[in-house]
């Protein structure tokens, strides 16, 4: 399949970027800035989080992008280098801060706050935060980004299958932390 005019633009620049040329390195980052941010965002939760993790990703980036040994794997590379950024953030983090149970976490969200009243979606997002980084990563990719599942393990750099086990785990956990936050069906009464 003859690859498009704009991949083989979207090389060009990486190539030139790799050289050293400034202005191919502005054209990189103006166009994947934003795009890393929102990821990273989506990940972290945290915006603060995200933009440092991001900053750290192109640190990374501008330290080995010369080594980079095919330009048209430019955004696989790039976004497993942001995953590990993200990942070694929420390490962080939890390490600094200890956090709560994820039930405990669940168990304040069941009660509805004074403004808003609890909706599932709520829940759903609670659930995403309570889960490790990998997970959200994952789900991310697959559902928030839309890629399918080849793309993510070629991004993440493991086998389709591994990704596939990765993602299902990661499901079942997101599922049961959601579970746990709704709250029981009403009793039937018994009829005699």
């Amino acid at each position: 399949m003859p690859r498009q005019a704009d991949a083989i633009l979207d090389d060009y620049i990486v190539l030139q970027a790799m050289e050293g040329v400034p202005e191919a390195w502005r054209q990189l980052v103006t166009a994947w800035h934003p795009l890393l941010l929102r990821r990273a965002t989506r990940l972290l939760i945290d915006p603060a989080e995200a933009a440092d993790a991001t900053q750290d990703t192109w640190v990374a980036v501008a330290r080995s992008l010369p080594r980079l040994e095919d330009p048209s794997r430019f955004a696989p590379w790039l976004y497993r280098i942001l995953a590990r950024r993200c990942a070694d953030r929420s390490t962080l983090r939890s390490r600094r801060v200890e956090r709560p149970h994820p039930e405990g976490d669940i168990a304040r969200a069941q009660s509805p706050a004074p403004d808003t009243a609890n909706e599932p979606l709520d829940a759903l997002r609670l659930a995403m935060q309570t889960l490790p980084a990998d997970q959200r990563v994952l789900l991310s990719m697959r559902y928030a980004d839309n890629m399918p599942v080849r793309v993510i393990a070629e991004m993440l750099g493991i086998a389709e299958g591994t990704a596939k086990s990765r993602l299902f785990t990661a499901r079942e956990a997101l599922r049961a932390l959601v579970e746990a936050a709704e709250p029981p069906p009403p009793a039937r009464a018994a009829t005699t």
